[in-house]
């Protein structure tokens, strides 16, 4: 709770709390949860080393809940990615995802294709990032998750105005301006004026770019 108000020392302090009473009592569940709170905590402090050795650690447990073990695996990939070892993250990425497929872990297995497609368009991989991102849209789309379809156009926009295929970025604004309006929400809205505003500014338009500007303003 702690950490998701951006107070990951309170987090850390209740986490290694949480760890001493799970290792008085010997719960191996417990103990490999509390240690992915601490790399949580720590990832969340910037402090990556402390953060890698803590959530490898609680994959050392083998009696590691599965539902930790993905969390721990992704998170091992967002911390290469803070670090910027790029094929450390796919690595773990991919392996989280097949996990989350195997034991039928829905969300974790859409965040974790998200992740893989975004990580292959930080790495140039465009064909690679489309691939995926489009794999997780419709994913999402199926399972009716807002997160996941906000997030993979917001992708696969990007990844398009990277391609330079304008047409096809204005196509994925359209689908997130629909999805938009049908869910109104803060978050949602930010993301489209973003979207909408890379776009204007791409079309290289004196008049686009003088309104994307005006958009941003309204974040």
């Amino acid at each position: 709770i702690y950490i998701f108000k951006s107070d990951p020392t309170t987090a850390l302090d209740y986490a290694m709390k949480s760890f001493f009473i799970q290792e008085e009592l010997q719960n191996q569940i417990g103990i490999a949860t509390s240690l992915n709170i601490i790399g949580l905590s720590y990832y969340s402090k910037g402090d990556f080393d402390q953060a890698l050795k803590f959530v490898k650690q609680s994959l050392t447990i083998r009696e590691i809940s599965t539902s930790t073990k993905l969390r721990s695996i992704h998170l091992l990939g967002a911390i290469y990615k803070e670090k910027g070892e790029l094929d450390r993250t796919l690595k773990y990425y991919i392996r989280a995802a097949r996990l989350a497929e195997q034991e039928g872990y829905v969300e974790d297995f859409l965040e974790n294709t998200m992740g893989i497609g975004a990580t292959y368009r930080m790495k140039g991989n465009l064909e690679k990032a489309t691939e995926y991102l489009q794999n997780s849209m419709e994913l999402s789309e199926k399972y009716k998750i807002p997160y996941g379809i906000r997030t993979s156009l917001f992708y696969l926009i990007l990844t398009n105005l990277d391609k330079n295929s304008l047409n096809q970025a204005q196509l994925y604004l359209k689908q997130l301006e629909e999805f938009a309006h049908q869910n109104e929400s803060r978050i949602f809205n930010q993301v489209h004026i973003i979207s909408k505003a890379l776009v204007l500014k791409k079309s290289g338009r004196i008049r686009n770019h003088t309104e994307a500007e005006l958009l941003l303003k309204q974040i």
